[in-house]
């Protein structure tokens, strides 16, 4: 940093930038916390359970100064397999005496077994702190049913009912389906698979959709299992099941009968589908309720009569207005056309999640003449112009800039000003580059 004169007396101070990105985690993590005689962490044990194979967990870890005056975190030394990492600490870091740090640990797994690993943070003043960590490594091949199970209710011999079924790829490879078979507990098998062309290859984030049929041929309970094999040897299944009547049953059915939306920012949206559909006989959908006003439904008109067979789409969108959990309960009511009424529904379940908070913190070194204080200048292009971001002078020797955007680049000054009321000239210039998101 260089010194520099001020316009009418002799005083110089350098600047200093740092950049805060403040994360707010999308999940965490149960374990038990310890503690060391000036570092401590929270939690010190996490376990990430089973995680899919080439996929990955993170958990949120927070180290704190329990101590009185300030110390820096000066190194981490790990002991384990390199399939857990350390993701936000940069290092070294200084830690005020009672202030924090979070940082996310990672756990990547590329082998099907249980793993540890072991983190020792070291501090300037020879006190440390240990975070340990295991996780497992299971088999899964990206492939995901929605849903894993298909109800038909009840359907009269010699008719049918029909459903959709979607297998997705939610893993990071390419997935080729090798196999598929539809096994059934009576000698006659009552149900079909129509659209599936086996081998088919799904690329990363594609799904494939596909029709189950039911066609009862005796009566009674019946039940069946779609299994569906790829080429890596991973296995996923559907269960299959109705009854077989002598006389045409009207039955209503929601699919599947609950959503989970995730982690969502606080006033975005996200809509999910589910399916309505009647078998037997025609059924007549009169109402459908919801239970939390951060949920929605739209794409269905009621009331409406769905004939044996029909199946139609309900959007349901959820829309956090406040960070947390929240959960609800959809469900339609209807008339069976032979008698009597039924209801369906559906459990609803999304977190709202704090958008990503930015902020940048200036710091200098103080000037060695006499001044009363300090302005902070702000541009959006190197050497200016700039724009004043105190509106008095600043006693103190740092600023923190929180009206910053995500992605945005700035060039800061300071000047000093002294007891006459002289201004500085400007400082040398510091760039700040905020993070996206």
């Amino acid at each position: 940093m260089r010194t520099l004169p001020p316009r009418s007396s002799a005083f110089s101070f350098a600047l200093v930038l740092f950049a805060t990105l403040v994360v707010f985690p999308l999940a965490s993590r149960t374990a038990y916390a310890q503690s060391s005689s000036a570092l401590a962490c929270s939690p010190c044990n996490v376990n990430f359970g089973n995680v899919t194979a080439y996929e990955s967990e993170s958990a949120v870890v927070t180290l704190t100064n329990k101590s009185a005056s300030a110390l820096t975190i000066t190194s981490k030394d790990k002991t384990g397999p390199w399939a857990f990492s350390v993701k936000g600490l940069t290092l070294p870091y200084k830690l005020s005496a009672g202030s924090s740090v979070a940082f996310n640990l990672v756990f990547a797994p590329r082998t099907l077994r249980t793993v540890s690993a072991t983190f020792t943070f070291l501090t300037s003043t020879s006190s440390s702190v240990v975070v340990n960590a295991t996780g497992t490594g299971i088999s899964g091949g990206g492939i995901q049913a929605s849903p894993v199970s298909l109800g038909f209710g009840s359907v009269s011999v010699g008719s049918s009912s029909v459903q959709s079924a979607m297998i997705k790829n939610m893993g990071k490879y390419p997935v080729v389906l090798s196999q598929v078979s539809n096994s059934s507990s009576t000698s006659t098998n009552p149900f079909s698979i129509s659209g599936l062309t086996i081998p088919l290859t799904v690329a990363v984030g594609q799904s494939v959709t596909f029709s189950v049929s039911y066609r009862p041929l005796v009566t009674g309970s019946q039940s069946g299992a779609i299994s569906v094999i790829t080429s890596n040897g991973n296995q996923i299944s559907i269960s299959e099941s109705g009854t077989g009547t002598s006389t045409a049953t009207g039955q209503l059915s929601l699919s599947p009968t609950s959503l989970n939306f995730g982690s969502i920012v606080v006033g975005s949206s996200l809509t999910k589908n589910l399916s309505l559909s009647a078998s037997g006989s025609s059924v007549t959908v009169n109402s459908g309720t919801i239970s939390g006003s951060e949920y929605s439904v739209s794409g269905i008109s009621l009331p409406m009569t769905l004939s044996a067979g029909q199946s139609v789409p309900v959007a349901v969108t959820f829309r956090p207005q406040s960070s947390g959990t929240s959960s609800a309960n959809l469900s339609f009511s209807a008339n069976l056309s032979n008698s009597g009424s039924t209801s369906v529904g559906a459990s609803l379940t999304g977190t709202g999640m704090a958008a990503l908070q930015h902020s940048v913190a200036l710091n200098w070194n103080s000037s060695s003449s006499s001044v009363v204080g300090y302005n902070i200048y702000r541009g959006g292009n190197s050497g200016g112009p700039y724009n004043k971001l105190s509106s008095s002078l600043d006693s103190s020797t740092s600023y923190m800039d929180q009206n910053v955007q995500a992605g945005a680049t700035y060039y800061y000054v300071v000047t000093s000003v002294d007891g006459s009321g002289t201004e500085s000239v400007f400082s040398n210039q510091v760039k700040a580059v905020v993070p996206t998101p």
